[in-house]
Parts: structure tokens; sequence; C-alpha cells
């Protein structure tokens, strides 16, 4: 088996035929599906075993995150590439087929993923009718370390038909290889203080699972990145995304004003705390006093509309505190993985 499609699904039943449906239908067949469902309430492990016998489902019984889900998933076969699907991503035909002969002709890339679009119906994404707006063509980073999704938000007029290194890609659809999901996993040792008295001795992770869900997508990037590893954006590998929680790349501060508040309160306070993870967790000592005026600058502002307009997520502070001495351990072993100088990594932060 060349690829493990992973699906990690929390009430999804509306969304799954559409994502399985594509999935049935890819050019490329040398693949099987995993679902791990995390505690769904919908029925959708019931759909999945009546009308999916061909799928694999795994169940947890409470909603374990995005993370925890995936890791479940990436050491459940050992494919050479693994696909990390969203629930609510539905692929062209030919996706796979086109995104596996670069990754083959391409060994030093760790990550694929193509143009995204964004949809609101099935019949948006049917034969004939091209969504219009985007919804990602790879994570871009600022100096302030501000991460998006680019060209979220824009109508595709094609700016972005170039095939191009990224810096990441989103998680909603990315085709990692499993070598260099090796190369970057880290321990939790949190985690596995837990299983001391089980056969498993060490708990390693790929995704980071004290981030739950939101930004693991940056982190991994990060990680791959340091440790010497390439993704790449190919225009040309179309999907589309039922985008619940949307943003816009580009606008000022009323539009992301507009953006968080559209967004539930449980995953600004998520997006709020997992950002000052990641810089603990991944930035070079170097870089970051290089960048301090614009990433004061960009911390000063979040914190003061969170202050005003957002109580409720400085809770999230307190999170992030508890978790320092995770934090810091990964750290210490991010630091040993590190092929890249600082000097190669500020290229990225624009």
């Amino acid at each position: 088996m060349k690829v493990s499609i992973n699906i990690v699904t929390y009430n999804a039943i509306k969304y799954l035929d559409d994502c399985l449906r594509s999935v049935f239908n890819q050019t490329y067949r040398d693949f099987k599906i995993l679902v791990v469902d995390n505690g769904s309430q919908d029925g959708t492990v019931e759909h999945l075993r009546r009308d999916y016998p061909e799928v694999t489902v795994l169940q947890n019984f409470k909603n374990l995150g995005f993370c925890q889900g995936n890791n479940q998933a990436i050491k459940f076969w050992e494919s050479e590439f693994v696909l990390l699907l969203n629930q609510d991503v539905i692929l062209a035909p030919d996706w796979l087929e086109k995104i596996i002969a670069v990754a083959d002709a391409r060994p030093k890339l760790s990550s694929l993923s193509g143009k995204v679009l964004k949809i609101n119906s099935s019949e948006a994404a049917a034969p004939g009718i091209r969504p219009e707006i985007i919804d990602t063509t790879g994570i871009f980073a600022r100096q302030s370390r501000r991460f998006y999704d680019r060209g979220a938000g824009e109508e595709d007029k094609g700016q972005y038909q170039q095939t191009e290194e990224v810096f990441g890609l989103s998680g909603n659809l990315v085709l990692l290889r499993r070598a260099a999901l090796e190369a970057v996993k880290i321990k939790n040792r949190r985690r596995g203080e837990n299983l001391k008295f089980t056969a498993e001795a060490d708990y390693y992770e790929y995704l980071d699972e004290d981030f739950f869900m939101y930004k693991d997508d940056v982190d991994l990037a990060w990680r791959l990145q340091s440790n010497g590893w390439s993704a790449l954006y190919l225009p040309t590998a179309e999907a589309y995304h039922y985008r619940t929680g949307f943003g816009h790349a580009a606008g000022g501060n009323l539009i992301t004003w507009r953006d968080r508040r559209r967004k539930s309160r449980f995953v600004n306070r998520l997006s709020f705390r997992n950002h000052w993870l990641l810089l603990a967790k991944n930035e070079y000592l170097g870089n970051f006093f290089r960048a301090l005026p614009w990433i004061l600058g960009y911390e000063l502002k979040k914190i003061a509309y969170v202050l005003i307009c957002e109580v409720g997520t400085t809770r999230s502070v307190g999170q992030f505190f508890a978790l320092i001495p995770n934090v810091w351990h990964k750290r210490r072993q991010l630091k040993r993985l590190r092929k890249v100088d600082a000097k190669v990594m500020r290229q990225w932060f624009k």
C-alpha cells in the first residue's frame, strides 16, 4: 500500500458521503482509507460500517482532538505516504495521481498539496461548476510570526498558478512522507508518564497533542523545515473545502475582527494559546530577537483586542503556562533535530 488516507471525524455525517465519494473516484488507486471517529453522536460510525465496508473505522468514545486522532491513524499502517484529509474536503478525481507523481520524483519533499477552493454546498463542487474563492494555497509566514492561508478569501484569477515551495501546507489536506514524519516526531513526556505501566515505554507524536487542534499544521511545517525537508504547492491538483472557521489572508483590523467573531469561543482560545506554543517550541532565539519589533507589535495588538472584545480567551494564557514544562522538553528535542541554520529559516518570514 502506497498511501494511507486518514480522516478524523467528529459529527461529520453530513460531509462524509461527498468526501468519501471523491476518494473512491480517484484515478490513483493504491491506497486504503482509515476513519478515526472522535466520539460522534450523529450516527457517523454506524453509517460508515453499514455503507462503507471497505473503510476501516477506529472508534474513540470521546473527542481526543484532531492531533491525537491523526497520530492514531498514522501509527495504524506502515504506508510510504500519509494523506491527512478533513472530513469536509472533496478531491478532484486526479488529485492523488498528480500529487503522487511529483512526490515520487522529488524524494526530499516532506509534504505536498494543491489549490483548495472554498465551497458552501455540494452543488458548488458539482461537475461543470468550479468555485471561485480560494481557501488555501499554502501556509504563509510574516516577520510578526503571523501565519495564515495564502490567498484565503481571494477570488481565484490564476494568481497562484506557479508550482513552488512554501513554508507549509494546511492540515485540512496534505500528503506527508512517512520518512519525514519519522524524522521530526517528538516524545511527549506528559503522555509517556500516563503510559508508564503499559507495553509502550515512550509516547511519540507526529502532530503535537498539546495543541489538540488548530495551528498544529504550522507547528509540523516548522519542524519539517528546520529538519531540512521541503513543502510543495501544486496548483493543478484541486480540492474543495466546506470551510466554517474561514479567515482572510489580506485585510485590515476590521476584517480580522469580523473573521474572529464568526468563530467559536473554543476555537479562538485554542488559536490564541497555540500560537504561543508555536513560538516557544520552534523559534530560533537569534531570529526571535531580529524580528522582535514586529513580533511585539503583533502580540500587543492581539492582547489588546482580547482584553477589550474577547475576555474569555484570557483563560488560555493559564493553559499555556501550565504546558510550559512539556513545551520546554519538546523544544530541547527539536533543537537536536535541527539541520537548518537560523539564516536559512529567516527566508520564510516576510
